[in-house]
């Protein structure tokens, strides 16, 4: 199962509140007349965070609940005693699920770009740390060849001496390893 945004709270929380949020919609439209009036754009909270928390499937859920909430029994005008007809709630219910499949499919979509971009950072610092370290050791390696260098200096360039011959055999052997690496 893949990684759903989190906000801190509990899954079975989350879930609770977009349940109270439902019914406080379906409670809300019905004591403001019915759905002749703006309120059950209010839905679309509630099936909005399902889709983030949850994916397209927790958007979808919450997109039927909440069409089927505000739909076949819900009033158009409660005072009038007017009832809605079904292509009113039935495209109302379209509409909530394409808000649901929507911000689900995005939220995944983000969840997935961003877990991307940690494997991808894992690996920068990975190639980072293989990078100073190889850096560090050639600065060593030419620390010890300047040194030799001083040193054959100082000694003078006759190879006659012992102390020359080992610093030229010295001197060959760390170009080698230099090379070879």
């Amino acid at each position: 199962m893949e990684n759903r945004p989190t906000s801190g709270l509990p899954r079975v929380m989350l879930m609770a509140l977009i349940a109270g949020a439902l019914a406080i919609d379906t409670l809300l439209v019905y004591e403001s007349g019915g759905t002749k009036l703006p309120f059950t754009h209010l839905y679309y909270i509630p099936v909005v965070l399902a889709g983030f928390y949850f994916g397209w499937v927790g958007g979808a859920a919450t997109a039927i609940a909440a069409g089927l909430l505000s739909g076949p029994f819900m009033p158009l005008d409660r005072a009038a005693d007017l009832p809605q007809q079904p292509s009113y709630w039935l495209v109302r219910l379209v509409l909530f699920n394409m808000a649901g499949l929507l911000v689900g499919y995005l939220a995944s979509t983000l969840q997935r770009t961003l877990q991307e971009a940690a494997n991808r950072m894992r690996e920068v610092q990975g190639l980072n740390s293989l990078l100073q370290r190889y850096v560090t050791e050639h600065i060593e390696l030419l620390e010890d060849l300047d040194e030799i260098y001083v040193r054959a200096d100082t000694l003078g360039k006759d190879a006659r001496t012992p102390e020359s011959a080992a610093l030229v055999w010295a001197h060959s052997r760390i170009c080698g390893q230099a090379r070879l690496r």
